[in-house]
């Protein structure tokens, strides 16, 4: 009797993975693909297509929307930038974290349109190539960047109460922010007395950074967010003083 009623049991359990799966035609519909051959895209950049007035001794930037190989974005020849006295020298660098590659010129931009290409040598982690090269262009005018940036609001805002334990903790500039300058180092949070230095994640695209805290926060707990003056922008300008802000968490 056990063996007939395991029987029927098997044949209902196939059945409803066949009904599962109908339309389909297979098991592909039934299991999950792991296989990621879908080429990567440049996001964003910065200045973006078309800008026009850009400071000549500023930073270029292009975000991906995938991690990317590193190498590979900083190969000779894959980040490229050219002027109106044709190539610009400069490095490549490629920040992990924020998927951002960074093309830092020599020396200050000369007025006038500039092109800035990626070729298809980026690839992403999983091999994938970009499916075609991405090419924008801007102009530069004539002047430098040497205002400082300014933090334009802040979340948790200060002395805000009853914050949730989970809360991720964000900044917004009044400009687009170097993201090599905005990590653990700069941006931190700890409790007032100073007794923990809460670990998380920092990340920063255009004008926004945020950490996450990898760990909850301690409830009915005064925590203060920090920003130090290495913070800078696209043109190397730095934060003038120190920006710190205090919130509690609930209980």
């Amino acid at each position: 009797m056990k063996n007939i009623l395991k029987g029927c049991l098997m044949v209902l359990f196939l059945a409803g993975i066949l009904a599962g799966c109908g339309g389909g035609g297979g098991t592909e519909n039934f299991l999950p693909s792991t296989t990621d051959d879908t080429a990567p895209t440049v996001q964003s950049t910065e200045p973006a297509d078309g800008a026009t007035d850009v400071a000549i001794n500023r930073k270029i930037l292009a975000t991906f929307d995938e991690a990317m190989i590193p190498d590979d974005i900083t190969d000779a020849g894959t980040f490229t930038l050219t002027g109106p006295g044709g190539a610009v020298a400069g490095t490549v660098r490629y920040n992990v974290v924020n998927r951002i590659a960074i093309f830092t010129p020599s020396a200050d931009l000369t007025a006038g349109l500039h092109t800035a290409t990626i070729t298809t040598a980026a690839r992403d982690v999983s091999d994938n190539a970009l499916a075609a090269a991405k090419t924008w262009s801007f102009e530069v005018g004539v002047s430098d960047d040497i205002t400082p940036p300014e933090v334009s609001a802040v979340s948790p805002v200060d002395n805000a109460t009853d914050v949730s334990s989970r809360t991720d903790i964000n900044v917004t500039f009044n400009e687009v922010m170097d993201p090599e300058t905005i990590n653990l180092t700069t941006f931190t949070l700890e409790t007032s007395a100073g007794s923990i230095h809460v670990p998380g994640l920092v990340t920063c695209s255009g004008t926004t950074a945020t950490f996450n805290p990898t760990i909850p926060l301690l409830p009915g707990t005064e925590y203060i967010a920090r920003l130090t003056i290495e913070v800078a922008d696209l043109a190397g300008n730095t934060l003038p003083t120190e920006i710190e802000w205090s919130f509690t968490t609930g209980s």
